[in-house]
């Protein structure tokens, strides 16, 4: 009778008991940065994995987007991406040229959330000035602002936040 109880019990410690699974309180950001950056375009795409019932929100500054995934297909994980790229438009004949920063929260095959915002600087201003990705690839805590850079000094910060039922 003990070796019954202590198969049943060794069994249990190495397969589970069948109870509930804790869900994780971190989630892996990955980092790739395109290899055509140039002083005209510079691209980071940041993609991760949400919860399947998540509100996630990218924001610098004053600006802020986020994106909401509820009970729809709500037992399935969604792949995310955060695209941040600065692009040098024309110049001017005054020592001045235009650059777009877009920071845009996208979700695969569906919604994205962002623009691109259009400055005036000095033409011989670094695109890595304007916007400079700094996060690592990794482990993040959900629930956690994460700085991702900075966008003219502000920083970016990507939330990733549990929806829990209650």
């Amino acid at each position: 009778m003990k070796t019954y109880y202590f198969s049943v019990l060794f069994g249990c410690l190495l397969v589970g008991c069948g109870g509930p699974v804790t869900p994780s309180n971190t989630f892996y950001l990955k980092v790739e940065r395109a290899p055509a950056s140039s002083d005209h375009r510079q691209e980071t795409v940041v993609t991760f994995q949400t919860p399947p019932k998540a509100e996630i929100s990218v924001g610098a500054g004053q600006d802020r987007s986020s994106i909401t995934f509820d009970a729809i297909n709500s037992d399935v994980n969604r792949e995310c991406v955060v695209r941040l790229a600065v692009e040098r438009q024309e110049s001017q004949t005054d020592g001045k040229s235009n650059v777009a920063i877009l920071i845009r929260l996208e979700m695969q095959n569906g919604p994205s959330a962002g623009g691109p915002s259009i400055y005036t600087v000095d033409a011989n201003k670094s695109l890595n000035s304007m916007l400079d990705v700094t996060v690592a690839e990794g482990d993040f805590a959900l629930d956690e602002p994460m700085t991702l850079g900075t966008s003219n000094g502000d920083p970016i910060t990507l939330v990733v936040r549990p929806i829990r039922d209650l």
